[in-house]
C-alpha cells in the first residue's frame, strides 16, 4: 500500500512512521495543510496525524483531493471534534496511541471498499448513492433526507457494505467510545434509516446479524 502521511507542520509522527515502515509499500510523509499536488495522485491511503482539534480544520480538503484514498485521522480528538472530521469526509479515526498492527489492519479494510463502489464522490449499494462529505443520500431518483447522526451511521455500513459490523463497532464509532453498546440508541437510530432508507421501497438493504449487530447488503 502507497500511503500518503500528511503532518502537522514542523512535527513528524517518528512513532508512526515506524509502526508502519514495514507494513507499507511506500510512506510519503508530507505537511499539512497545503501538501503539494504532486503527493495525491498515486496515494492508495491517507493519514492526517495532528495532536489536537485542530486537524479537523483540513479534514475536508484532503478529502477533496483524496478522491477513492482511504482518509484515516489519526489523533487524540475530543468527541465533538471526531463527530466533525467524520463529517467532513475522514473515513475512520483512530487514538494516536493506536498499535500500528491495528491502524494497518484499519487502512487496509478501508482500503478494501472496491472502487466500483465508489462514483463521483459518492459511495454507491445497489440503487442507495450516499455523499461521502456531505449528507447527500439518494435511493433511486429519490433524495432522503438524514438526521446527522442516521447519515454517519448510513455512511459507515455503506463504506463496509457486505460486512457485519458489531454493535460495539458502530456505537463507538459514530457516538464515540464513551457510548455503552448495549443501550437502545443504536436501535433507535436503525430502526430511524429502515423507516427511511428501506420501507418505502420493494428491496430492503439493512440486514440484522442476530446476536453480532447490522450489515447494509443488496442480497
Amino acid at each position: 500500500m502507497q500511503l500518503l502521511l500528511l503532518c502537522e507542520p514542523g512535527h513528524s509522527p517518528r512513532r508512526l512512521i515506524t509502526a508502519l515502515r514495514t507494513r507499507c509499500e511506500s510512506i510519503n510523509e508530507r505537511p499539512w495543510p497545503e501538501a503539494e499536488d504532486d503527493a495525491w495522485p498515486h496515494a492508495e491511503a491517507v493519514i492526517m496525524h495532528g495532536f489536537d482539534d485542530r486537524v479537523v480544520e483540513h479534514v475536508a480538503a484532503a478529502r477533496a483531493r483524496a478522491g477513492k484514498a482511504a482518509l484515516l485521522v489519526v489523533a487524540p480528538l475530543s468527541h465533538s471534534g471526531r463527530l466533525a472530521a467524520l463529517e467532513h469526509g475522514a473515513d475512520d479515526c483512530l487514538p494516536d496511541d493506536t498499535p500500528g498492527q491495528t491502524l494497518h489492519q484499519r487502512l487496509l479494510a478501508l482500503h478494501a471498499i472496491t472502487p466500483a463502489a465508489l462514483n463521483e464522490g459518492h459511495c454507491v449499494v445497489g440503487d442507495l448513492r450516499i455523499g461521502l462529505s456531505s449528507v447527500d443520500v439518494w435511493r433511486g431518483d429519490r433524495h432522503l433526507r438524514l438526521g446527522m447522526r442516521e447519515y454517519q451511521l448510513l455512511r459507515l455500513l455503506a463504506l463496509n457494505a457486505d460486512r457485519t459490523l458489531s454493535r460495539g463497532e458502530l456505537v463507538e464509532r459514530v457516538w464515540g467510545i464513551e457510548a455503552d453498546p448495549n443501550d437502545n440508541v443504536l436501535d433507535v437510530y436503525v430502526h430511524r434509516l429502515r423507516s427511511k432508507v428501506d420501507k418505502p421501497f420493494a428491496k430492503p438493504l439493512i440486514q440484522t446479524v442476530r446476536g453480532i449487530g447490522y450489515r447494509l447488503a443488496e442480497d
